[in-house]
């Protein structure tokens, strides 16, 4: 049996580093997600040429199976690519990782995403969705522990993403999720609400939570659904609450290379001791230190 398998948006991150002005001349907000489309592509692709850049495969998903595959858990990956270089680097580093691959390839491009680090290490992504955005579940999962994705998988294809999951939560696996966005809990507000009731372990920044809000829905509602709550409080670490105990967790201080990546370090570091038996303030320092 799987430790945890998990469902991407297999993007692969396109990381630059860019200034606040050349940011600003692109005209998007930073620490945003942006799609490719609604950019000046022909601007954003004059800012970056002739600096370093770095290919990394990823979405928010499969950067937790890297890591917990790192930490020596039994991991797979659901995700899409092109029949591309990009789609085949990405598979080669599954592979070089130790991840079961259950990635289905299509004919569009592979998807992209351009990861801009200011000066101040945040970033802000740009995104080409491409094949990752389509999902083929046309093939026998294996039984695993945990079952971890995104809303922003649940953005790509809303029904199949939630009847995925539904499967799974019968079959025994605990569901692990991230809120991922303002943005996309905004856009999917109906189902996100039908899924809060399938969820075992909540993954949640407080701007996420303010969106909530904006539905009427708390962090008191949502404990009377998920028995494990963690809320991302950035520089300010973390609160787990589950339904008798509320732990708060520090940060773990570290040199800041950039932001890309640290919540799902967190959530990797959380599901790793989770899975090892911690008591859940363990399972928070672990993410944090993680």
């Amino acid at each position: 049996m799987n430790d945890v398998i998990a469902l991407t948006n297999a993007l692969t991150d396109i990381i630059v580093n860019i200034s606040d002005k050349e940011l600003q001349d692109l005209e998007i907000e930073k620490s945003t997600f942006n799609l490719l489309d609604n950019i000046n592509s022909e601007k954003l692709l004059l800012t970056i040429t002739g600096k370093q850049i770095n290919y990394l495969p990823a979405g928010s998903p499969a950067n937790v199976v890297f890591n917990l595959s790192t930490l020596g858990l039994k991991t797979g990956l659901i995700g899409t690519i092109g029949n591309d270089t990009i789609g085949e680097n990405y598979l080669n580093k599954l592979e070089k990782s130790g991840i079961q691959s259950f990635l289905t390839k299509n004919e569009k491009r592979s998807g992209i995403c351009y990861t801009l680090i200011t000066p101040d290490k945040e970033r802000t992504f740009i995104v080409k969705i491409g094949s990752a955005g389509d999902f083929d579940f046309n093939f026998i999962i294996p039984q695993t522990k945990i079952f971890h994705t995104s809303a922003y998988e649940l953005d790509s294809a809303p029904e199949k993403v939630f009847s995925l999951i539904e499967k799974l939560k019968i079959s025994g696996a605990k569901i692990s999720f991230d809120l991922a966005s303002p943005i996309v809990i905004k856009n999917n507000k109906e189902l996100i609400n039908k899924l809060l009731d399938k969820i075992n372990i909540l993954f949640i920044t407080e701007e996420e939570l303010e969106e909530l809000k904006n539905q009427g829905i708390t962090l008191e509602n949502l404990n009377k659904k998920i028995p494990i709550i963690i809320l991302k409080k950035g520089e300010n670490g973390s609160t787990i609450k589950n339904n008798q105990s509320q732990y708060n967790i520090p940060i773990h201080p570290t040199e800041l290379k950039n932001t890309c990546g640290a919540g799902d370090a967190y959530t990797s570091g959380f599901l790793f001791a989770y899975i090892k038996g911690f008591s859940l303030k363990e399972c928070g320092y672990f993410g944090s230190f993680i």
